[in-house]
């Protein structure tokens, strides 16, 4: 029997004991914490208001014009100049035009006019523009752009922008790929076209242009249509380029990563050379190489009409928008190709025209027959999500009928309601949803209307909304076309859907004294056995249940409460880890219970604590910390450099270090160390002001950085992080970091570059070293706020151990000596995250039961009331004073389930961990919650729950990850997830801190598992 089932027993003896009424002595029971509960009436005695159900006002985002001083014609897309602060616009008609990203420019610069050799309307026309991966405008080497547009010779371009071309859909034009040169002022030069596809097209419609380079393996993906001309074009991987994905290497890199092309497209022998390709290589690991007499750049196959594909770079997933055939036929699709799929399983297959879908499939005699079409071998691929046709209408119910592929927003503004989701729209109805993938099938939710652009509506639909695109932050913008005003559109927060709460909280009468924090007579006090983790902040929580109203108790699950109440949680952060008693009043929280759900908002506190103010939208502030100083560095010369010696100076935190020797690496290290002793955790990080060589002539590989030793030895076990001379003395820019492990006593110093090259620049270069536990974790910032990983390992030493932490300076050479100016840091940034009025329906969803918390097992603990200075079990004490429907038996108390505290060691770890997940995780990890097939309620038996040994959705490219993995750390997601900050973080909003007590309890309990024989 666990200490926790003995503690349980004893406290059930206790509470009966006192709880009989021993007639033949006259005994008291146990008092009671409560005598009566509060007289409050609903919504706090009228004070916040009783909004009507949020069905009145579903929407939660709307569109509103992101630059509105400017206006273009009939605009296909927007993207950001890479290391540039300008827009670019493209327009279907030919032209590319550039402005400044400011909510108040008013001018555009032209930048490119194809107009003369673009065959314009319908699915026609400058379709996609891209930037090479490694553009730069200070660099010709690779400043190139390349267009995706339909191109006619100068003098047969058909139509304007007014005027449909004759003939339509059927007027000859060429699908065309082509690279074009940038001169160092940003203009694109016309005469460098260099073209690399060359299609010829029957019609105007189904052109495609989804188009990126991918990240990783740097390849240029393409999705074209079928032309309108399924007979002919579908299935096809012998003929031409239509219907799917095309896969290229523009760089033509050749030996294993590409060859030349094999195979033209397909010409009629009346006009040879109609068609072509030319300018770049095949991919080695594209599906179909190596098979005879196909077009081998095809990379997945079946699409009808894919006007949109983009890439979520965390996740890796690609997304393409598939626009659907008419009538009955008619399904709209969203098609994804996760990472690695066609590399393991071959050509994808997404089955137009033989699927519809889902829901219509080719009778069997036509299949594989029609018009004697050779089809590959291939795997086929359903949809992720499809909708169906409806008729057109503006305002009508249907959902529409041309779909307009998005992206996985990743920015920051709108992160509490979009944070991760995938947005789309639908061209013809004007509608915007996000992708929901968290029931059995995947569901669209509706966010937003778009109405149509100005003038007159010269198709179908031609007013709507062409595309999304996103600048160098992630943030996403749509495009609506029009000829006469076209506009670039982004999503804000329907203020519509924000139900009222008084602009500031002395109006809620929640507390009788602010300056004091003194809560209203009518809010009950509450704690929890296990909170939610907040950054490190303290907090105090209340609510208030109207009068002859109660609660819907159960013993397990959630409870229900009634229309009316109001639950307040006040946020106080610790602003000094030297004094913890040194506190910031931050924020008051208040979530109202209505007939319909909930709707809440924050109070932001002024600093003199006078009054605190509601937040409209999601804010964030960055508020200092102050952190032990780890005092004057000592100074020592590692392994034995002679000339010239290595000196340091520090003044206050500024450090000034001369550094001789061969730096940290092989088996044996030379630099400049300053250094202090620490035991246990610790958090280590400075600025670099500069570095440079100073003694003996340039050193090119002169490095800096911070280190833990074990020993002064040349070849001690270390761990450190360093970053190299700028080799540009204009921009001072950097990006040569590197993480430093030795693991034992002399073996050779592994250096490791991050994955992805990290830049940043002096005076704005932070390095930082961690230790938790065995852990440590090397960081670098350009602004001490946002930290991004380098790399990590576990090194064992006991707690108890002297560890030398601190600065080191090489030149590399041992005939040299650089120069290093470093400043210790005394105070770290934390990041707060203040949240909007909308941001409370992220967490508090009715699949949680809308008030998260107020709970058998978090509530099934003492607390100490003030106004009967009793301690007594918060069940009990509600009880007694009739807050429970039903009434709970007493002796049934000690019964009910409770969650552990991570710190309370007379529990069991598992207990604690599965607390920790509960509290953390469950309330969107449970059935109905997001798609991640696990649950993390602290009700559902371990065995039950789905983690161990589970595979996850997705494994973020960690070979062997399972959401649990027994005695294995490094392949717990949820382990890794929970020591995350950034795209892979959970909780994935509101989080800027690290719980390193929590991930350390994952850690130990993960390591206690056993491992399945």
């Amino acid at each position: 029997m666990t200490c926790h089932s003995i503690a349980r027993l004893i406290y059930a003896s206790f509470l009966l004991g006192f709880c009989l009424t021993a007639t033949g002595f006259g005994q008291a029971v146990l008092p009671y914490g409560l005598k009566t509960r509060p007289d409050v009436g609903p919504y706090f005695d009228g004070k916040v208001s009783s909004v009507p159900s949020q069905a009145a006002v579903p929407l939660s985002m709307k569109p509103v014009n992101a630059f509105p001083n400017l206006t273009f014609q009939n605009p296909m897309g927007i993207s950001q100049m890479p290391g540039t602060d300008w827009m670019v616009v493209w327009e279907r008609e030919g032209t590319v035009r550039s402005f400044v990203k400011d909510a108040a420019s008013a001018t555009t610069n032209l930048l490119l006019d194809v107009s003369s050799r673009c065959q314009g309307w319908d699915d026609c026309g400058l379709l996609a523009l891209v930037f090479h991966p490694n553009f730069s405008l200070t660099n010709a080497t690779h400043r190139h752009v390349y267009l995706w547009y339909t191109y006619n010779p100068p003098g047969l371009v058909k139509g304007s922008a007014l005027a449909r071309p004759a003939g339509t859909p059927y007027v000859t034009c060429y699908n065309r790929l082509s690279r074009f040169n940038m001169d160092e002022e940003g203009v694109i030069l016309p005469e460098t076209e260099l073209v690399m596809i060359h299609q010829k097209c029957k019609t105007v419609w189904h052109k495609g242009s989804g188009m990126f380079f991918h990240p990783t393996d740097g390849f240029l993906y393409i999705t074209v249509g079928e032309d309108f001309d399924a007979k002919t074009n579908t299935q096809l991987v012998n003929r031409s380029l239509f219907g799917g994905v095309l896969r290229i290497d523009v760089n033509m890199t050749g030996g294993i990563v590409s060859h030349p092309i094999p195979r033209q497209p397909y010409n009629p022998p009346t006009a040879p050379g109609e068609s072509y390709t030319a300018n770049y290589y095949i991919p080695n690991d594209n599906p179909l190489v190596g098979e005879p007499n196909v077009l081998e750049e095809f990379y997945v196959i079946g699409l009808r009409s894919p006007d949109e594909m983009t890439l979520d770079p965390v996740t890796g997933r690609i997304y393409i928008s598939d626009v659907g055939d008419w009538g009955i036929r008619g399904r709209e699709e969203i098609n994804v190709i996760e990472p690695e799929e066609v590399e393991s399983q071959g050509l994808l297959n997404f089955e137009w025209d033989k699927l519809v879908g889902t829901h219509t499939v080719l009778a069997a005699d036509q299949d594989h027959q029609l018009s004697g079409r050779l089809y590959a071998n291939s795997v086929t691929k359903p949809p992720l999500l499809e909708y169906a046709h409806g008729p057109l209408l503006e305002n009508s119910g249907t959902a529409g009928g041309a779909i307009m592929g998005g992206y996985v927003y990743r920015g920051t503004e709108q992160a509490t309601l979009l944070g991760g989701k995938y947005v789309f729209a639908d061209n013809m109805s004007g509608r915007i949803w996000t992708l929901d993938e968290s029931g059995p099938t995947a569901t669209k939710t509706l966010i937003a209307n778009l109405a149509n652009g100005p003038g007159a509506n010269r198709g179908q639909n031609y007013l709507g909304i062409s595309s999304f695109g996103l600048d160098a932050a992630g943030e996403m913008y749509l495009c609506r076309m029009s000829n006469e005003g076209g506009h670039i559109m982004k999503l804000v927060p329907n203020t519509a859907l924000q139900q009222t709460l008084p602009e500031k909280l002395s109006t809620t009468g929640l507390f009788s004294s602010l300056l004091y924090r003194t809560p209203s007579s009518k809010l009950m006090p509450y704690t929890l056995n296990q909170p939610f983790w907040s950054d490190g902040a303290l907090k105090y929580r209340w609510m208030a249940i109207p009068t002859d109203t109660t609660l819907g108790f159960s013993p397990t699950g959630e409870w229900t409460f009634p229309a009316g109440s109001v639950f307040v949680k006040h946020f106080d952060l610790p602003i000094s880890d030297v004094t913890p008693t040194s506190v910031r009043r931050l924020e008051t929280r208040v979530l109202v219970k209505t007939a319909a759900g909930i709707y809440g908002g924050t109070y932001k506190w002024q600093t003199d604590k006078k009054n605190a103010s509601l937040v409209e939208n999601t804010t964030f502030e960055d508020i200092k910390i102050s952190i032990r100083s780890v005092g004057t560095l000592a100074g020592y010369n590692l392994g034995g450099t002679t000339v010239p010696a290595g000196t340091s100076s520090q003044s206050s935190t500024k450090l000034t270090i001369h550094g001789a020797g061969t730096g940290l690496g092989s088996t044996a290290d030379q630099a400049r160390f300053n250094y202090t002793k620490r035991k246990g955790d610790f958090d280590f990080f400075v600025r670099v002001e500069n570095l440079y060589a100073s003694v003996g002539g340039t050193a090119a590989n002169t490095r800096v950085g911070i280190v833990m030793r074990q020993k002064f030895d040349a070849n001690s076990p270390a761990v450190g992080l360093s970053v190299g001379v700028t080799t540009d003395p204009v921009n001072k820019e950097v990006t040569d970091f590197r993480f430093h492990t030795r693991t034992s006593a002399g073996g050779p110093m592994v250096d490791s570059p991050p994955s992805v090259p990290v830049s940043a620049a002096y005076p704005q270069v932070w390095l930082r070293l961690q230790r938790t536990g065995h852990l440590f974790i090397a960081y670098t910032s350009r602004n001490s706020i946002d930290w991004e990983e380098i790399g990590r390992t576990i090194q064992v030493y006991p707690a108890t151990t002297d560890l030398l932490w601190g600065v080191t300076c090489s030149s590399q050479e041992s005939a040299k000596r650089a120069a290093a100016i470093v400043h210790l840091q005394t105070n770290r940034t934390q990041r707060w995250t203040f949240p909007g009025q909308s941001a409370c329906n992220v967490c508090h969803t009715a699949t949680a039961g809308w008030v998260l918390g107020l709970n058998t097992r978090q509530l099934n603990c003492t607390q100490k009331y003030a106004a009967t200075k009793v301690t007594d079990n918060q069940l009990r004490a509600l009880n007694k004073v009739g807050y429970f429907t039903p009434a709970v038996g007493e002796s049934a108390i000690p019964t009910f389930s409770k969650l552990s505290s991570l710190t309370n060691t007379t529990s069991s770890r598992e207990d604690r961990a599965r607390s920790y997940i509960d509290s953390n995780c469950a309330y969107c990890h449970r059935p109905g919650g997001v798609q991640a097939l696990w649950d993390g309620r602290w009700d559902t038996p371990l065995v039950n729950q789905g983690i161990l040994n589970a595979n996850p959705l997705r494994d973020l490219g960690i070979s062997g990850a399972k959401l649990i993995a027994p005695a294995d750390v490094d392949h717990s997601l949820i382990h890794l997830r929970t020591n995350a900050l950034g795209g892979h973080q959970m909780p994935p909003i509101g989080k800027n801190r690290i719980d390193k007590v929590g991930v350390k309890l994952l850690e130990d309990w993960i390591n206690s598992l056993p491992v399945a024989p």
